[in-house]
């Protein structure tokens, strides 16, 4: 068995971890806000050590070549504002779809959010000043289309999931700042550096909603903050990380294509563990937001992750 295969089956079992976020999620009894920060915080627990090492082997390098060691992890003002503000962008992704789950199903959670390839293709031209081929839009307007079938049908079953589709859908624009921003500021970052400072700001703005909110950040059993720390651990360090690692070994355009099987994994998951089982039009818009998101990550290869 080659090294591809076996990067292969890791990535899948990492697209799984990731697909544990929605279950865990609708199995806390904690208020969103709590779960997001307790989630990020505990992230950037684990992410610190890791973080450490990397600056420290850093100072040590730069010693060696100049004798100073003094600038070595200071970025340009501009650079950290970024990486500040894809903190809050990030912040606002977990803050809008973990409440959506409140909502609505876990599969629709999971198919709206994962419409974020659209808001990219759409950021980078207008911001980017990229281009993009015309047969793109015709997919964006085609998962567009299967969203509001998906949104229709969970409609009719019940008026308060549209909020919850809604606030997904916000989830995915929001997510997409965060890519944006990542994309420009990772070419002079490293990826270990541009995960801990994102994913410590991120944090810090959670804090910041909770006490706006006001939700309290303490009082809660035991069982939800192994909940958490499963968030943490499984979803994000196993989950997503995975993806950056499997971008060494596998083609950029097969590592995003995999990401989308979350979607049906979580979608599964629910339906065996909470006996939701989404109707046929739901199915139906589901599947073409799916299909249609693959056509775009597939003709526009800016969409594609770069390696770490």
């Amino acid at each position: 068995m080659n090294a591809s295969h076996h990067a292969r089956s890791i990535l899948v079992a990492g697209v799984l971890f990731a697909s544990l976020s929605a279950i865990f999620i609708r199995l806390s009894d904690s208020p969103p806000l709590v779960i997001a920060f307790y989630r990020m915080l505990f992230t950037s627990a684990m992410l610190l050590p890791s973080y450490l090492l990397g600056l420290r082997r850093q100072r040590r390098r730069a010693a060696l070549r100049s004798g100073s060691s003094a600038s070595v992890g200071r970025h340009p003002l501009r650079v950290v504002l970024l990486l500040v503000l894809s903190g809050l962008f990030l912040a606002l992704h977990f803050a809008t779809w973990i409440t959506s789950l409140q909502y609505t199903s876990v599969a629709s959670a999971v198919v709206l959010v994962s419409l974020h390839p659209i808001f990219v293709a759409t950021g980078s031209v207008l911001f980017l000043r990229e281009s993009v081929r015309p047969v793109v839009f015709v997919c964006i307007l085609a998962a567009i289309a299967g969203s509001v079938i998906l949104s229709v049908s969970d409609a009719g079953a019940d008026p308060g999931a549209l909020t919850g589709n809604l606030l997904a859908v916000a989830g995915a624009a929001t997510v997409s700042g965060y890519m944006l921003i990542g994309r420009a500021v990772r070419r002079s970052v490293g990826a270990v550096t541009y995960n801990f400072s994102v994913y410590a700001s991120t944090t810090l703005f959670l804090l910041v909603f909770t006490l706006i909110a006001p939700v309290p950040l303490t009082g809660y059993a035991v069982r939800e903050f192994i909940i958490f720390l499963a968030l943490a651990f499984f979803c994000t360090i196993l989950g997503h990380s995975i993806f950056n690692w499997g971008l060494k070994y596998l083609p950029a355009s097969f590592v995003s294509a995999s990401i989308l099987l979350e979607p049906l994994f979580a979608s599964v998951l629910a339906a065996l563990i909470f006996a939701e089982i989404p109707g046929l039009l739901a199915i139906l818009g589901g599947v073409v937001v799916i299909v249609s998101l693959f056509g775009v990550i597939r003709l526009d290869r800016s969409l594609l992750p770069s390696p770490p």
